[in-house]
C-alpha cells in the first residue's frame, strides 16, 4: 500500500534470481494513487541505471526466445491458468473493486495477462517466462471471487469449482 521503495527493492532482489523480474517494475506506478516527484525522479534514475546494465541481456533474450523461435509446450496452458480467473473476475469487477484497496494494480496485471494470450503464439517461451510473475493473480482473484459471493452456499460452490478446476487442470 504505497511502499514504492520496498516494492522497487523487492523487484531488484528478484532480478538476482532472474533478470526478467524487471518486467514487474512498471507496476510500481499502480501501487499508489499518486507518486510524488521525488519518487518519480529516483525511479527514473535507478531504472535507467538498471536498464543500461541489462539491455545486452534483453537483446540476448529476444534473440534466443523470439528470433530463434524457442518454444515452450507448457506455455499456453500456464497462460490460460492465469487468464481463467481474470475472465471470471471480470463479471464480479464491481464487487471486487469495492473490497480491494489495490484494485488498480490487479486490474493492470489482468490486462497484461490478457496481452499474453496472443503473445504466447509467436514467443511462447518468452511469454511463459514473463507470465510466471503474474501467477500470483490466481491466488488474489480466486480468493476475492469467493469473498464477494453473497451467501455461504455460493462461497462453498465457488470453492468447490476452484478446487475442481485445479484438479482437472
Amino acid at each position: 500500500q504505497g511502499k514504492v521503495f520496498k516494492y522497487f527493492m523487492l523487484v531488484c532482489f528478484g532480478t538476482l534470481f532472474h533478470k526478467s523480474a524487471l518486467v514487474m517494475l512498471p507496476f510500481i506506478f499502480f501501487t499508489r494513487k499518486r507518486i510524488n516527484l521525488f519518487h518519480l525522479v529516483v525511479l527514473i534514475i535507478l531504472g535507467t541505471l538498471i536498464a543500461l546494465k541489462i539491455i545486452p541481456y534483453f537483446i540476448d533474450y529476444w534473440t534466443n526466445y523470439v528470433i530463434h523461435l524457442q518454444t515452450s509446450k507448457g506455455g499456453t496452458p500456464r497462460i490460460w491458468m492465469n487468464v481463467i480467473p481474470v475472465l471470471i473476475a471480470f463479471f464480479f469487477r464491481k464487487s471486487i473493486k469495492a473490497i480491494s484497496p489495490d484494485y488498480k494494480l490487479w486490474q493492470m496485471m489482468s490486462l497484461a495477462i490478457l496481452v499474453c494470450i496472443p503473445a504466447v503464439e509467436f514467443a511462447s517461451t518468452a511469454t511463459d517466462r514473463v507470465a510466471t510473475y503474474f501467477s500470483a493473480i490466481q491466488l488474489v482473484l480466486w480468493t476475492r471471487i469467493v469473498a464477494v459471493q453473497s451467501t455461504p452456499f455460493n462461497r462453498s460452490v465457488w470453492v468447490f469449482l476452484i478446487i475442481s478446476y485445479y484438479a482437472l487442470a
